[in-house]
């Protein structure tokens, strides 16, 4: 039996993930469309090291912003070019400044998917 989107991501990660976002990789896998890119992973990405795979993200971005095991980059706010962060942890987002200065949110990764699908 092969492996979902998620049970892939957590292995090469070594974490385990909020719900919401096993559902995204599961059901959506990942977003590259009309200027929008949300990080996953599916099979329609042949180069897990390149963007729009989160594998690629972490790689990337993990000593940029020097972020945690468990800090997961999902997307690249276009208008300020801050850095939308998962916290797996506690299934929160937030986003990280081109100068590192972190800003917090209330948000669950569904919610935060919810508002920028919709934007």
């Amino acid at each position: 039996m092969s492996k979902s989107n998620s049970q892939v991501i957590e292995g090469a990660l070594g974490l385990r993930l909020p719900e919401s976002y096993r559902l995204f990789l599961d059901t959506i896998g990942f977003i590259s469309d009309d200027g929008t890119e949300i990080y996953g992973f599916d099979d329609r990405i042949k180069d897990p090291s390149r963007l729009p795979s989160v594998l690629a993200a972490v790689q990337i971005y993990g000593d940029l912003y020097s972020l945690q095991k468990g800090e997961i980059p999902i997307a690249i706010d276009s208008q300020s070019e801050a850095l939308w962060i998962l916290d797996a942890d506690q299934d929160l987002m937030f986003r990280i400044s081109a100068r590192g200065e972190r800003f917090g949110s209330e948000l669950s990764f569904r919610a935060w998917l919810e508002q920028n699908r919709d934007a």
